[in-house]
């Protein structure tokens, strides 16, 4: 009995591979390719302040305090920033300090920041808040289909065959937003299969 079961089992697997075959026999998979920058949405800036034996105020509320007091002057909206005294204390080889993360959506604003430096606050330039907006992804999605059908022909063309129609579409997951340190041209990657006639 065992043995009857095993043998069907066989041919069922058999069947199945062999429909499988038939059924992707006459199709073409690719994968369609393009290139996009995304648009830059905010910014964000790191500013450490610290105490070491050169520095004659070592009192750092009292230095932090006066730093925010200076940006409001120069037109800076200090509630943005986020303080972050556990990132400094795994991080800096001073005894005293804190870091305070700042974020903005105004370019003129993290210049400005930037460019305001005192004795023991040193303010470095964290990183880009990047976007891709509907439009833009819309865009680069045909652009990858477009590719991808270049591409099919190509290869159809060599076995002297045609493409047909799309049958399935797979693309690479996009974020729509994310942070980075610098600017740079994204891949985007869609696999398409067509129909081979």
């Amino acid at each position: 009995m065992r043995t009857i079961l095993l043998l069907l089992f066989c041919i069922s697997v058999l069947l199945t591979y062999g429909q499988n075959v038939e059924m992707h026999k006459n199709v073409i998979s690719v994968y369609g390719n393009t290139t996009f920058t995304r648009t830059i949405s905010g910014y964000k800036a790191r500013i450490v302040i610290h105490s070491n034996e050169h520095i004659k105020n070592k009192d750092i509320t009292s230095r932090m305090s006066y730093y925010l007091t200076t940006l409001q002057e120069k037109g800076i909206d200090t509630s943005k920033f986020n303080e972050k005294k556990l990132e400094f204390s795994s991080s800096s080889y001073h005894d005293k300090g804190t870091i305070l993360e700042f974020t903005t959506t105004s370019a003129e604003e993290i210049k400005k920041l930037l460019n305001i430096q005192f004795d023991g606050i040193i303010p470095v330039f964290k990183s880009y808040k990047m976007d891709i907006d509907d439009k833009t992804y819309d865009e680069i999605f045909q652009k990858g289909i477009e590719d991808a059908e270049r591409k099919a022909k190509k290869m159809a063309k060599r076995v002297e065959k045609k493409i047909g129609i799309i049958l399935s579409i797979r693309e690479s997951p996009l974020p729509k937003s994310l942070w980075t340190s610098e600017i740079h041209e994204e891949n985007f990657s869609v696999q398409v299969v067509f129909e081979m006639l």
